[in-house]
């Protein structure tokens, strides 16, 4: 009797590997809804357009995890004895590169338009990284639209230079805007002990987190073309899509932090400022002159941002707000 059950592939290299994948990114997912919930917790004041992408890529996270969830039971649970049905492709599948594209699409944007706010002669750069975006989304979309006509499990090492060919554009993408913001932060040092201090954690963290991503999508890019038959990437690759989201949001969250230590500000469980109490509005890496009322304890005397930071720019996190 057992002579007469049908043969199961080794599955090890392939829903193995997207099994592997997933778990790694439901780990993400729940990091990023807990980070999420700290934002609009938080930053209630915030601009409509920053709530609309936090909630934007709660909605592409979210649609993510059912899409990766659904190919894990429709294959090996739904489909465990059914070794035909392991070379179809199903609905799910085919959605995992366009959801890649548009999730890497959107946060990518939002470190674009950082560097867009830092001034004119920065605009060619943006224009260039927007278009490296358009193309990397074009080739997700394309990988999307071919294995949903096809409908066969087969084609995705047809499309796999598709998938590795967007790979490598975010990684471009990342590394073109981690290096332009590093060297904004660094242009912005003023000589004060606290705003050096405050740039060097931000270019600390803008180098770390892109280098999270960009390793990530490096070692995916390795595995893609070193095992182009089977799906050793995805191990890498679905988590790799959760960094980005997961980057974006801690920039979000980090702004009071960063501000606080850099300005000396400190807050109260309630958000209210303390003593020496202090008027800011930071934006996004814009060039604007900041009135900071800063009272000196000894003479009483009142100075402005303009001459603290001797009519250079200071680039932080934007929309932040703190009201004396």
């Amino acid at each position: 009797m057992t002579s007469s059950l049908p043969q199961i592939p080794a599955l090890d290299d392939t829903f193995g590997a997207l099994v592997i994948g997933t778990f790694l990114g439901l780990i993400l997912y729940g990091i990023s809804l807990n980070q999420i919930y700290a934002y609009f917790g938080s930053y209630a004041n915030d601009k409509l357009g920053l709530k609309l992408l936090v909630a934007t890529i709660l909605v592409l996270e979210t649609l993510y995890t059912i899409t990766t969830a659904h190919i894990c039971y429709h294959y090996l649970i739904i489909n465990y004895f059914n070794p035909a049905n392991l070379v179809v492709s199903v609905w799910s599948l085919n959605l995992i590169p366009v959801e890649t594209g548009l999730l890497a699409f959107v946060t990518q944007c939002f470190y674009a338009r950082r560097l867009f706010l830092v001034g004119r002669q920065y605009w060619p750069i943006v224009l260039i990284v927007i278009a490296i975006l358009l193309v990397e989304l074009g080739f997700y979309t394309a990988a999307t639209y071919i294995a949903w006509t096809s409908g066969s499990f087969a084609i995705l090492t047809d499309i796999e230079w598709m998938l590795t060919c967007g790979t490598s554009l975010a990684l471009a993408a990342d590394t073109i805007l981690a290096g332009m913001l590093v060297k904004v932060l660094r242009d912005s040092r003023t000589g004060i002990t606290k705003t050096d201090t405050m740039l060097n954690v931000i270019i600390m963290y803008t180098v770390n987190t892109g280098l999270l991503t960009s390793i990530f999508a490096l070692v995916s890019v390795v595995l893609a073309v070193k095992y182009p038959h089977n799906l050793w990437n995805a191990i890498t690759g679905f988590p790799n899509i959760r960094l980005y989201s997961n980057c974006m949001l801690a920039a979000l969250n980090a702004r009071k932090s960063l501000v606080e230590r850099g300005m000396g500000v400190h807050t109260s469980i309630s958000g209210a400022p303390s003593q020496p109490s202090i008027s800011l509005r930071v934006f996004s890496f814009q060039r604007r002159a900041v009135e900071t009322k800063n009272v000196d304890s000894s003479n009483g005397a009142q100075q402005t941002q303009d001459d603290v930071f001797r009519n250079r720019s200071l680039p932080a996190f934007s929309a932040v707000k703190y009201d004396h």
